[in-house]
């Protein structure tokens, strides 16, 4: 289950299950890969995506508040960032759309 309060803790050994026990909660989990990118290129990304850089900040962390992110970040090159990035959830917006369900708990979230 996910957990929001402030103590963000690990501790492995404090969990009495094996690797045994977790395997097959794991095989069941589900993620959803979302590559984001500009159908054109732009001068300057970052200037491009500042009007909506706290919405898209405030959205991810709502999303792992409930469990429906699993990672996110921006995809670099070692030259220049193209304003690309990467998304894994475990309930995919874009897969969920017909449901109204973005943001529902996903099928990591109880691990």
């Amino acid at each position: 289950m996910t957990d929001t309060s402030d103590d963000l803790s690990f501790d492995p050994d404090g969990d009495g299950r094996t690797l045994e026990d977790l395997l097959p909660d794991l095989r069941h989990v589900r993620l959803y890969m979302i590559r984001m990118e500009f159908t054109e290129p732009v001068a300057s990304p970052i200037d491009h995506l500042r009007p909506h850089l706290r919405d898209h900040a405030l959205w991810l962390r709502h999303q792992e508040r409930t469990g429906a992110l699993f990672m996110s970040g921006p995809n670099r090159c070692a030259e220049e960032w193209d304003g690309s990035g990467t998304l894994m959830d475990g309930f995919s917006c874009v897969a969920a759309a017909a449901g109204n369900r973005c943001g529902a708990k996903s099928d990591f979230a109880d691990l």
